[in-house]
């Protein structure tokens, strides 16, 4: 298993291990194994251990992508957002 560039030779990609793929794309082997168990993320289970293939990751890396809004200003990082009222001690009788 190589990392998921793959070795270039086309159209068949090698399988990456898990520390590969969660190097990839940016988590810990701990999340990787997550999802696995929740069967959130495609993978192979060769001889007891995980593989995944890199255009595998490659897909699951550009859905999680969040595009930019356009025509809206950015919010005022001086600006708090609305918080939370505090409750009052009511009078009692």
């Amino acid at each position: 298993m190589t990392g998921p560039g793959g070795n270039g030779a086309g159209a068949e990609e090698d399988l990456v291990d898990i520390e590969a793929a969660a190097a990839f794309l940016g988590v810990t082997v701990r999340w990787m194994r997550r999802r696995v168990a929740e069967r959130a993320i495609p993978h192979y289970k060769l001889t007891g251990r995980l593989a995944f293939a890199p255009a595998d990751l490659r897909t699951l890396r550009e859905a999680s992508r969040v595009e930019v809004r356009v025509g809206r200003p950015a919010p005022d990082p001086k600006v708090r957002a609305h918080e939370p009222r505090r409750a009052t001690p009511s009078a009692g009788p």
